[in-house]
């Protein structure tokens, strides 16, 4: 979940002093609870200088906590630690089914029709799901105030690109890169940084360097930004007719 202050010393502390066991234990936090992060330090050298985390300290990780309840689907999904189901896969399934509810709502075939995520994933996640303890987390994360819904809207463009790679070099002239993967990534392409020989094509600006060499060296595909306009405007639906 990305939570500021929240390094491995204090998780280990807050969990080997019993004061999280769960997840969810860490959106019920208060400040007298973290009295546990004031322990001295075992070392001899850090009590000489009477390093102790403060009330201050203390306040900063809750309000990282607090921050983290409006991370949204993605991180939540990758935070809950499911077997087979990564940064990436989070980011998919997230822009695949938008809430954790639809993503629990579907079923095995749903989720593995999903690319780059496949039959064995998917089971893993069934499983975690069906899980009656993992249930009872989800309903405390949810009534903490826990995001359950992707950050971003669902895109119901048609996806043309699903399953190809993308990677962008140079500068663009319509639009800036953030802008060219945001498009890409809504008809189901991915945008990586990497050439690499699963690299389907290389959208190629102004002053594009050693990623179009590389790429020309693979005898991937090289699009200009013309070229990749085209392609997302592909099987795009009609325009709507504007009202009478």
């Amino acid at each position: 979940m990305d939570i500021a202050g929240l390094g491995d010393s204090v998780a280990e502390k807050l969990v080997g002093s019993g004061v999280v066991s769960t997840f969810a234990d860490l959106y019920s936090l208060d400040v007298p609870a973290l009295a546990v992060l004031r322990q001295k330090s075992d070392t001899p050298a850090t009590e000489k200088k009477g390093a102790r985390p403060s009330d201050v300290s203390a306040r900063n990780l809750l309000a990282g906590i607090a921050k983290s309840r409006e991370a949204g689907m993605r991180r939540l999904l990758f935070g809950l630690g499911i077997r087979l189901i990564g940064e990436r896969s989070a980011e998919l399934l997230a822009r695949r089914f938008g809430s954790l509810d639809a993503l629990r709502a579907a079923s095995v075939e749903d989720i593995a029709a999903v690319p780059e995520i496949g039959p064995v994933a998917a089971a893993s996640l069934r499983q975690w799901f069906d899980s009656t303890q993992n249930q009872q987390l989800l309903e405390r994360l949810k009534a903490a105030g826990v995001v359950m819904t992707s950050t971003s809207p669902v895109s119901d463009e048609p996806r043309t690109l699903e399953g190809l790679q993308f990677v962008l070099t140079g500068v663009l002239g319509a639009m800036d890169r953030n802008e060219a993967k945001r498009r890409i990534e809504s008809r189901g392409g991915r945008v990586t940084s990497a050439v690499s020989s699963k690299t389907d094509y290389i959208v190629a600006g102004e002053d594009a360097g050693s990623k179009l060499e590389k790429g020309r060296a693979l005898g991937i595909k090289i699009l200009d930004e013309a070229g990749l306009l085209a392609l997302l405007s592909e099987n795009s639906p009609p325009p709507q007719a504007p009202p009478s």
